[in-house]
């Protein structure tokens, strides 16, 4: 699927600042959202606790390491948005970032990428869901370890009876594919999102654990961002297994991390929850309703 994108409309017309990417106040609400950061352990039971706030700034000259993040003591440092004590919990997504100085805190600043990461919140805050924003190290096998933890805490505490849905970008997407490598990870993960891919699978995309469990996949990139190998891979499992639930978004001379400003959100996590195995839920179109029914994503 190759979608318009438009440097002068989707980024000149929406940002007050284009050359730092700061969205116009219209495009982020800050009103009700229940933010914290807490330290999770990697080990069972995966027990919490709350850690002192931090408002994190799109400049990373302002937005320094603090205490916690300098002594988080081999346990997983993310950011928590949502009610996790909700018993009617449905989903939860969990965005991991790419090689960025701002780390975890990307995920929660609301007026960057044209407000998609506030969107995000406000989906998760609003729709019985939750949104986490996990600090990544080296994009390596103890990143991985870390958000099985995170999933593991989902499933069993926060929302045991809901669907998670992993997205990621940039370099981000090496701890999806690892992730997605993982049969007792795979079983508790129902989407994945890959934006901006940066790393892939080790071999065809139908030998991973997560094509096995036909867990729905969205791969999303810009023109300018060297989208045929992905592009020939979600072709090569099509051709295979024309049921399968993937899909290709291409944006039209976009460039980099174009997709997280540009992809409609609501209707990308309502894809992967209705086509994922066992329970459907969506996110109605009116922020802070939800509802049942089935928003069926293009192939």
């Amino acid at each position: 699927m190759k979608l318009p994108y438009d440097e002068m409309k989707h980024i000149n017309g929406r940002d007050e600042n284009p050359k730092r990417g700061l969205a116009k106040p219209e495009r982020y609400d800050r009103v009700g959202i229940a933010q914290r950061r807490i330290l999770i352990s990697k080990e069972p039971p995966y027990e919490s606790v709350e850690v002192k706030a931090k408002e994190p700034n799109a400049d990373p000259s302002l937005n320094p390491l603090d205490d916690v993040e300098l002594q988080s003591n081999g346990k997983l440092l993310t950011y928590e948005v949502g009610n996790p004590d909700d018993k009617d919990c449905k989903w939860a997504t969990i965005w991991l970032h790419g090689a960025t100085p701002q780390r975890g805190d990307l995920g929660v600043i609301d007026n960057i990428f044209g407000g998609a990461f506030n969107r995000m919140k406000h989906l998760a805050q609003e729709n019985h869901g939750l949104y986490y924003s996990p600090y990544l190290n080296d994009f390596g096998s103890e990143d991985k370890v870390a958000i099985s933890a995170l999933i593991k805490r989902i499933r069993t505490t926060t929302c045991p009876k809901g669907k998670i849905i992993v997205s990621c970008g940039s370099a981000g997407t090496s701890v999806c594919w690892d992730l997605a490598s993982d049969k007792d990870i795979v079983k508790d993960i129902s989407g994945l999102v890959l934006i901006g891919s940066a790393g892939g699978p080790n071999g065809n995309l139908k030998d991973t654990e997560a094509v096995k469990a036909r867990i729905p996949i969205l791969f999303a990139q810009g023109e300018r961002d060297h989208p045929d190998y992905w592009k020939d891979l979600v072709s090569q499992l099509h051709r295979s297994d024309p049921d399968y639930p993937i899909r290709f978004v291409l944006y039209q001379s976009g460039g980099h991390m174009t997709p997280l400003r540009m992809l409609d959100w609501r209707e990308t996590m309502n894809c992967m929850l209705t086509q994922a195995p066992e329970v459907s839920t969506s996110l109605d179109q009116n922020r802070g309703q939800s509802k049942e029914g089935a928003v069926k994503a293009s192939q």
